[in-house]
């Protein structure tokens, strides 16, 4: 149960807007999960494993979630896939849940999340495009994600 309660004082930390808890950025959150799934200790084992689960358990809210915390939380899920940290089943999910977003008409909340996190791991797709069957959408919307004006520099 602990390794459930560290995992929330990391996102606390992230969508944190005072300095009680000292707020955290994505890539900061990226690390510790990174260290936590290589390390050789089950606590931090677990939460990793608890992080990645309250990613997904939390993903029917996102519809809710104000802007800032969707957008971090859609750079942190996209981040873990430009990381190589979904594996397995959790890839699969992580494939679904971006697919199913941009469906989403554009402009609503699962649709920005799905083109945020997309964005932040584009290359990553590139990679492992061909591993999935869904990789002719998946090239597609990273068209669209090149190609749209949120996201020229």
């Amino acid at each position: 149960m602990n390794e459930i309660a560290d995992v929330d004082v990391y996102f606390k930390r992230l969508y944190s807007k005072t300095t009680n808890p000292p707020p955290i950025s994505v890539d900061e959150f990226l690390d510790i999960m990174t260290r936590c799934k290589d390390s050789q200790i089950q606590r931090e084992k677990d939460v990793f494993h608890n992080g990645i689960r309250n990613l997904f358990e939390e993903y029917k809210f996102y519809t809710q979630y104000p802007e800032r915390e969707l957008h971090l939380t859609a750079q942190l899920f996209g981040g873990l896939f430009e990381r190589g940290l979904f594996q397995q089943q959790a890839l699969v999910a992580a494939f679904r849940a971006i697919l199913e977003g941009l469906k989403k008409p554009s402009g609503t909340n699962l649709w920005n999340f799905a083109v945020t996190a997309l964005d932040r791991c584009k290359a990553r797709f590139v990679l492992i495009k061909y591993k999935n069957k869904n990789y002719i959408q998946i090239n597609f919307h990273l068209e669209f994600v090149n190609n749209h004006h949120l996201f020229k520099v």
